[in-house]
């Protein structure tokens, strides 16, 4: 097993403890309890959590399915407006490749089904595979800007001075420093695009000049690899693309806040059972969608098994709701994104006319691809 792969599983099984037990090692020190007692004490209620479960709402859980089908929509309309600049594929096209993409994260390590993606979209498109690839990288600098608008809208919410901020109020403080360099991890990898497009061809010149200390044909290989990556970023130069991005990014995240909206009625956790959701609605789903989305982007086991659930367990609990409701939210929103992400992903697999072991291959082709390039 590779050593990225390992410490993602080591992540996931670290978070996945700490989603199911209760650890109190001091109380195994001082003779409190055993051994076992202390660090496996199970803070969840099963019977419980079945009966959530199995209790859920059909008609709002039908409206957040919908809405998670609508984000994969929007998320296609979005990357095709980012492929734009070089070749129009179909909207069904990037529907079934965004689709592929998540299955192949749900199934694989390290987040390959970006790499998959971006090898799937190059085979079927004038896109050479390191123009797909940036493609693929600005579309998620995109869903990092807007995670972070997210997560500032919060803190203003929960800075405000207005009365329906009370029930949240102290909860934020831990991830005021977060914020701050997740924003400037962003704002650096924002500068960084924009430089590559802006400054463009100074940036390959300078390149060029280093490339020359390289060993036998590797200089035309790296130059044509650059050429091609900073060729996908060319969509940046159009102030009127970026704006219909961003707007586009915004309806993505409207779509997320609306199915978490639903699953939420889908488990009783209304206004009427979770306090601080009657009091803040907004500030409340921007609190889930923030910690949501941290599970998403730690490293971890594919699907980002341990690390969704702890992350949303933990949302829930700061909004006040009780162990046993937060973790069957936790799971129940987890599996629905997972099974759907995944079934619609094998459905893309059959409309693309491909198999497993395609998957395979074209992972080995993308690779290979992005070494030819130049030559």
């Amino acid at each position: 097993m590779k050593r990225g792969n390992l410490l993602a599983l080591v992540l996931s099984l670290v978070f996945l403890y700490l989603f199911l037990f209760d650890p109190a090692p001091g109380s195994w020190l001082s003779d409190e309890s055993s051994f076992g007692e202390a660090l496996f004490r199970s803070k969840i209620d099963w019977r419980e959590v079945w009966n959530l479960l199995t209790g859920i709402a059909l008609a709002p859980f039908c409206g957040a399915l919908a809405a998670l089908v609508l984000s994969l929509v929007v998320r296609a309309w979005r990357w095709r407006k980012v492929v734009s600049h070089l070749d129009l594929p179909s909207l069904g096209l990037m529907f079934n490749l965004t689709n592929l993409g998540y299955m192949a994260n749900n199934l694989l390590p390290m987040r390959l089904g970006e790499v998959l993606r971006g090898g799937a979209l190059a085979s079927r498109s004038r896109l050479s595979f390191s123009g797909a690839l940036a493609t693929v990288v600005l579309e998620r600098l995109l869903d990092v800007i807007g995670s972070l608008s997210c997560l500032f809208l919060l803190l203003l919410i929960q800075w405000g001075d207005g009365s329906a901020n009370a029930a949240m109020t102290g909860r934020l403080e831990p991830f005021s420093g977060l914020a701050l360099l997740l924003a400037a991890a962003a704002g650096l990898g924002l500068a960084l695009l924009l430089g590559l497009v802006i400054w463009r061809e100074s940036f390959l010149g300078l390149a060029r000049r280093l490339a020359r200390r390289l060993p036998g044909g590797l200089e035309d290989r790296v130059m044509g690899v650059l050429d091609s990556f900073t060729a996908g970023l060319a969509t940046l130069r159009s102030p009127a693309r970026v704006a219909v991005l961003l707007l586009q990014t915004a309806l993505l995240f409207m779509c997320y806040l609306a199915s978490l909206w639903f699953m939420l009625d889908a488990f009783g956790l209304r206004a009427d059972s979770l306090a601080a959701l009657g009091a803040d609605p907004l500030g409340s789903l921007l609190l889930i969608l923030v910690f949501v989305t941290l599970g998403y982007m730690i490293p971890a086991a594919p699907g980002a098994i341990g690390t969704v659930q702890y992350f949303t367990a933990e949302a829930l609990e700061l909004l006040g709701a009780e162990t046993s409701s937060a973790v069957g939210f936790a799971l129940g929103n987890h599996l629905l994104t997972y099974v759907v992400l995944t079934l619609l992903g094998l459905l893309a697999l059959i409309r693309l006319r491909l198999s497993f072991g395609d998957l395979a291959g074209l992972r080995q082709n993308s690779v290979q691809g992005t070494l030819d390039e130049g030559t």
